[in-house]
């Protein structure tokens, strides 16, 4: 028995126990995820997991190699053999989120409110990558944990598959002057896909969020300048 088969096995025969996670003991959770882990592991020790949900709808398992795409396909494998199990959503990548929010790691916190978007090209290769402006910058600037917290919302903002594949880099920048926050997008105000944007090269196109003017980018198949796009910088 391979070992995809063997994990499915073990979670349709244990799946009940992970469904009211929030209503048991602590310690009781911390050894039923411990437990799901070490199973989770036997395929692939490279791949995470997150349960969670409505307690009212079915709970949501959501598989993920936490950006790192060497382990893409053990993801895609593994959710695309699971069975069918009555309460449960299984899904690959952690999905994209909408709306503000706020994140917090140790003594660092950060609101989507607060937090300016800049798309940028490297006009080499058309990479794409993001300039992230923040409120309040030079107060946190120097904090160690300021880079891997970021990271990580944009990774919600935008999808774990989407972010991985299609930006490219990251830089982020001090506080903004009422004009140039004109020039950048927040981070909730549209939701608008990047189906358009070199779907040969970007293959997670069909989930990533990005920002307002960037749907005039995401239109570069189609022959758009990129020069004229707003808010559009170059990586020179």
């Amino acid at each position: 028995m391979d070992t995809i088969t063997q994990f499915w096995k073990w979670f349709q025969d244990n799946n009940k126990a992970y469904l009211f996670l929030d209503d048991i003991d602590e310690d009781v959770k911390e050894n039923l995820l411990n437990d799901f882990e070490e199973q989770l592991h036997k395929y692939c020790d490279q791949i995470y997991f997150e349960i969670g949900g409505d307690p009212n709808e079915d709970q949501e398992l959501i598989i993920t190699a936490e950006g790192d795409e060497k382990y893409f396909s053990q993801v895609e494998d593994l959710v695309k053999a699971a069975p069918q199990i009555s309460g449960w959503t299984f899904i690959a990548f952690k999905p994209s989120i909408s709306g503000h929010f706020k994140s917090e790691w140790d003594d660092l916190e950060l609101n989507t409110e607060d937090m300016w978007f800049l798309p940028l090209l490297n006009k080499k290769n058309n990479d794409l990558g993001i300039r992230v402006c923040l409120k309040n910058y030079d107060l946190i600037k120097d904090n160690e944990i300021l880079t891997t917290l970021l990271y990580k919302m944009l990774d919600t903002i935008l999808g774990e598959k989407s972010f991985a594949l299609n930006i490219k880099y990251v830089t982020r920048h001090c506080n903004l002057t009422t004009q140039r926050k004109k020039e950048c997008i927040q981070s909730w105000n549209y939701q608008n896909s990047l189906r358009d944007i070199n779907p040969k090269r970007h293959r997670a196109a069909g989930n990533i969020c990005i920002y307002a003017s960037l749907t005039e980018v995401l239109t570069m198949s189609s022959g758009t300048s990129f020069s004229s796009c707003t808010g559009l910088k170059k990586l020179y």
